[in-house]
């Protein structure tokens, strides 16, 4: 009878040396990417598209829904967007840095300010990131026939 060898499981512990050096080539490569300035431009443009396409997503939106509901729809920049009460901020065209509302206006085309009554507030924005800032207008009125019109800011 033949005795049957078992191979037993190595019982060296750690890494071998080629996986060190993978590993540490690795780290290297990516701490070089985050300590660049190319990859935190990179970031800032990314985070600016996306600003950039938010707003305009919104834009048409606001259109859409002006046609839909056949009423007229703000949409504007807003200092004070997440309170229980918004209104259109009266600030140049950089106030989009705090934020936005949209709303229903059903009382007139004069009547800038959301007054929670027969209004809908259709989309509350959230503010930027303090290195964000975009200049565009800040108030924009939007009618049932698809036309949009700026007009200027509540002061």
């Amino acid at each position: 009878m033949r005795k049957s060898t078992i191979c037993k499981p190595s019982t060296a512990n750690g890494m071998t040396l080629i996986e060190l050096l993978m590993t540490l080539s690795i780290v290297a490569v990516i701490v070089a990417l985050i300590a660049s300035g190319d990859f935190r431009k990179l970031i800032n443009d990314t985070w600016g598209w996306f600003w950039t396409s938010n707003i305009q997503g919104n834009l048409q939106l606001a259109k859409t829904e002006a046609v839909t509901r056949n009423t007229l729809v703000v949409l504007c920049a807003s200092s004070n967007a997440s309170s229980a009460n918004p209104t259109c901020s009266g600030t140049s065209n950089n106030g989009w840095k705090d934020g936005f509302i949209m709303f229903t206006n059903t009382t007139s085309p004069n009547a800038n300010n959301y007054d929670g009554g027969s209004e809908v507030l259709l989309r509350v924005g959230d503010s930027m990131r303090s290195q964000q800032q975009i200049t565009a207008p800040s108030h924009y009125i939007f009618y049932p026939d698809g036309t949009i019109e700026y007009v200027a800011p509540p002061d």
